[in-house]
């Protein structure tokens, strides 16, 4: 299932870490709190090794990085800035009820942090926002 219609949002450049934050609507500064898209984002991982971007189906308040495995991973090669652009031809997939996210040095469970933290943004999209950028 794919949220097609709706507009994609950015949320504001900053630093992310083994700390797990929520996707937050850049229009009011709240948690979105529904089913949510991570569309795409630009990560710059300054460190040497691997690191990955853990997307989980939760709050962030609900999620031990030690114990859960997440529901979306990506690899953030090191000393570059990782790409996903929002656009391209493939199915996303829904986090419901809502998404968090997080990097660690660990694939799976995990919450070992980077020597480095990264920086960046993530791209989301959710069927209480329209392309008009009002929630419906």
């Amino acid at each position: 299932m794919s949220l097609d219609g709706f507009s994609t949002r950015r949320v504001a450049y900053g630093t992310i870490t083994n700390t797990v934050l929520n996707v937050i609507d850049p229009n009011n500064s709240k948690a979105v709190t529904m089913p949510t898209e991570i569309r795409g984002f630009s990560i710059f991982n300054p460190n040497p090794d691997t690191l990955y971007l853990k997307i989980f189906n939760d709050a962030a308040a609900n999620i031990t990085l030690a114990s859960r495995e997440p529901d979306e991973v990506y690899e953030l090669t090191g000393n570059v800035t990782n790409v996903r652009p929002s656009r391209e031809s493939r199915p996303y997939v829904v986090h419901s009820p809502r998404a968090s996210y997080a990097i660690t040095t660990q694939r799976e469970a995990g919450a070992t942090a980077a020597a480095t933290a990264c920086e960046g943004w993530v791209e989301f999209a959710c069927a209480a926002i329209n392309q008009q950028g009002e929630q419906t």
